[in-house]
């Protein structure tokens, strides 16, 4: 398309095909809205091979508007433990850690810390279960924000067998906040029964996305 020079048109007078270096049908139809991939210029941020294929570049984005996680929102993780844990301190909280993920969609879990970073603002879910393996013991398991308790849950364990603490909430959390699940015991040597029942776990997905 050409360009219309300032010095072709005086003040109070209309623009004519005679001012543009284009067929005066061809900027009409694209000033009605069929305008084409090659008018686009990069330099405006959007790519126009990437509007044809309906992908965005998002190295054509400006921070914080669309993003390559906004683009695929899939967050959401489980993670299990298939060997027990045994020697447990008591009377002090410790990190549930994990040696298996069922899941892990985004990379966000560490199963060798138990630990899951926040990739973006948002709301999310999250759901827990602690199997331990002794009698006559109460345990007290808590979500962990940024290492400060954000809710606790309870269970006691008597002489008939095992017993589990689980729990759920829902948790506003910042880019880059972290969270995990800590027990605390009374008595006795505590061993974190196994996944092979799915006794042990720690599972959570991205509800909303808050950016």
């Amino acid at each position: 398309m050409g360009l219309i020079s300032v010095n072709d048109i005086t003040d109070g007078t209309a623009a004519d095909a005679e001012d543009v270096n284009a067929n005066i049908n061809t900027i009409a139809d694209e000033i009605n809205g069929n305008i084409s991939n090659a008018n686009i210029d990069n330099d405006a941020g959007i790519l126009g091979t990437k509007i044809a294929d309906e992908t965005v570049d998002t190295d054509q984005l400006t921070d914080r508007a669309v993003t390559s996680l906004k683009l695929d929102a899939t967050v959401a993780f489980r993670g299990i433990l298939d060997t027990g844990l045994s020697g447990q301190p008591t009377s002090t909280w410790f990190d549930i850690t994990f040696d298996n993920e069922e899941y892990d969609y985004g990379n966000d879990f560490d199963i060798s810390t138990g630990t899951f970073t926040a990739p973006v603002d948002g709301i999310y879910n999250f759901s827990w279960c602690v199997g331990l393996g002794n009698s006559n013991q109460r345990i007290l398991t808590s979500l962990y924000k940024n290492s400060t308790t954000y809710i606790a849950r309870t269970a006691d364990i008597d002489s008939a067998g095992n017993r589990t603490a689980h729990g759920a909430a829902d948790v506003k959390l910042d880019a880059d906040d972290t969270v995990i699940v800590r027990c605390w015991q009374d008595t006795g040597t505590t061993v974190i029964a196994t996944g092979a029942n799915d006794i042990t776990w720690f599972a959570g997905h991205l509800v909303g996305n808050l950016t």
